[in-house]
């Protein structure tokens, strides 16, 4: 298991991530993500300052069906010159 350093402000988890890792971010302040906030922090959905707002992600979100998955691109022909 690699160790959060001081400076880390943000865990990014993936589904049965290790839960000593993720309890330890939760001790140290460390905002923990999934790839669903990840994907709306990318897609202009979510800032830094609004994930603060979300309920806290602890270490039962990412195990089994509680795990919340990112959404799936739409696969239609989108034209963005328009």
């Amino acid at each position: 298991m690699i160790s959060l350093i001081e400076s880390t402000a943000y865990l990014l988890a993936g589904k049965d991530s290790d839960a000593r890792k993720i309890k330890d971010a939760s001790c140290r302040a460390v905002a923990v993500i999934n790839l669903n906030r990840l994907q709306k922090l990318l897609t202009g959905k979510h800032t830094f300052d609004s994930l603060k707002q979300l309920p806290v992600l602890t270490k039962k979100d990412f195990k089994g069906e509680s795990y919340q998955t990112a959404e799936r691109p739409s696969t239609g022909s989108q034209n963005t010159n328009e």
